[in-house]
């Protein structure tokens, strides 16, 4: 899971600075809190469009996945959980299914996949 928070092409504050380039009006800010957390927020026409903390669960949260609040950032609230789980092959990450369509939470994802899924659901208040 740690490469989810180290890969610059995953989650990053390169994305909010390409979005801000597609988007004149749009403003972001990220911020790494430490190696297990980070927040990123994007302003459209000055005022928060969306926010979101994602950080790493441990033994003493619900969790042990990668979290994803949208807003809060106490530990105890998240709207999504990525966890690993593995098929006898193969680890991937599968979504609890809080968010969006039922089949997420069948779907086997790459860290890739799981950020592309954090993304969509981060960038969703935009759309």
């Amino acid at each position: 899971m740690h490469c989810f928070f180290t890969n610059p092409l995953l989650f990053s504050d390169s994305l909010l600075d390409e979005l801000k380039v597609r988007n004149k009006e749009v403003e972001t800010d990220f911020r790494r809190v430490n190696a297990n957390r980070f927040t990123a927020t994007i302003y459209s026409k000055g005022k928060e469009a969306s926010r979101c903390n994602i950080w790493l669960g441990d033994r003493s949260s619900i969790s042990s996945g990668i979290m994803y609040s949208s807003g809060s950032y106490n530990n105890n609230s998240y709207n999504e959980s990525l966890n690993v789980e593995d098929d006898g092959y193969t680890m991937y990450l599968k979504a609890l299914g809080m968010q969006f369509r039922r089949q997420d939470r069948e779907e086997k994802m790459t860290f890739e996949g799981g950020s592309e899924y954090y993304w969509s659901m981060f960038i969703g208040y935009l759309q």
